[in-house]
């Protein structure tokens, strides 16, 4: 077997893919306050707490973002976060299936305010002294703006936890600063081969693998571009054409934490000429040509259950013979350290 490139895949067991019939519910709906006003967006669209209250109820899982939108507030006001956060309590939507990115620095300094820390076993520091959540009382408060953050960036947040937290200060108080920010990484690493009539296993092109925030996109080509970058040998792909057609896989991936799975949506495109191309004219010195391409589309939609590292499946044959699509994925510290699921 050849590889072709110069990246390796590092994962190991290779597992079946989960049920299909079950990916619908793994889907994950997006919600953003602007903590300057408190207006709340779902799936990017304007709404009321009214009619938010009532999306929630058929929501399945939440990524829940806060942040200052216009950066002019010092303060922000808790009427609106807890709002909020009874109404997912409402809902009944499980702590784990709800992703918290919550980002907001005052101008208040921290010696200004109370300080709170929230641990992800219920304990709560308060000006340095830990107690109980459950424990903690609007008196224990003396009155100024409120610093909350939470002990970890690299684990999830029980919103429920800041919902308690939130039920104390009451809608009245003034919040200096919130700080829960998941800095944890996806990483995912994908190759594309064909496999022949003995078995052989053949790489179509270089593995491919890139690291990114949870919930983010990558999209990357591994053929030269306009900008005339080689991430590998080129001349080794079957898929590369020396010009500006942008031939090769390329893929784009939208990755996501949906409770304890790991959410892979996206997809590959394979272009190859098929044809010998004819230059049609040359411009600064760059030939530019007429040409055939045939072209493989390949959905991703797959979920990573804790168990689960590796996926393979088929595809559309290319050029008559049988070919495979390998995703692994892991979790990463924003320096690239692996974190156990």
């Amino acid at each position: 077997m050849k590889w072709l490139g110069i990246i390796c895949l590092l994962t190991s067991t290779v597992l079946a893919a989960p049920d299909q019939e079950k990916l619908a519910h793994f889907t994950q709906d997006c919600v953003e306050m602007d903590l300057d006003t408190g207006n709340l967006y779902f799936n990017r669209e304007a709404v009321t707490p009214e009619v938010m209250g009532e999306k929630l109820k058929n929501a399945a899982s939440i990524a829940f973002r806060g942040a200052s939108f216009s950066g002019d507030s010092s303060t922000v006001s808790s009427e609106a976060l807890l709002r909020f956060l009874e109404q997912m309590d409402a809902a009944d939507i499980a702590p784990e299936l709800v992703n918290v990115n919550l980002y907001f620095f005052g101008k208040e300094k921290t010696a200004a305010c109370d300080n709170l820390v929230l641990y992800a076993d219920g304990k709560v520091v308060l000006n340095g002294e830990s107690i109980d959540i459950s424990a903690l009382t609007a008196e224990q408060l003396s009155g100024r703006p409120v610093s909350i953050g939470y002990s970890s960036m690299y684990e999830p947040v029980n919103y429920r936890q800041l919902l308690a937290v939130c039920r104390v200060l009451g809608s009245g108080s003034q919040i200096s600063s919130l700080f829960f920010v998941d800095r944890r990484m996806l990483k995912v690493a994908a190759e594309i081969y064909e496999i022949d009539v003995n078995g052989d296993k053949r790489v179509l092109s270089a593995p491919w693998q890139c690291s990114a925030p949870r919930a983010g996109y990558s999209k990357m080509g591994v053929v030269a571009n306009e900008s005339g970058i080689k991430p590998y040998d080129a001349d080794l792909d079957d898929f590369h054409q020396e010009d500006l057609a942008n031939l090769g896989i390329q893929f784009s991936i939208k990755r996501q934490f949906v409770g304890e799975n790991i959410h892979i949506s996206g997809v590959a495109i394979l272009r190859k000429s098929i044809a010998p191309k004819q230059e049609s004219f040359s411009l600064e010195g760059i030939p530019y040509y007429s040409y055939s391409v045939s072209k493989t589309v390949i959905p991703i939609l797959l979920v990573f259950t804790p168990d689960v590292e590796t996926i393979e499946f088929m595809v559309s044959e290319v050029d008559g013979t049988k070919t495979m699509c390998r995703i692994s994925v892991e979790i990463q510290d924003d320096r690239g350290n692996l974190i156990k699921r």
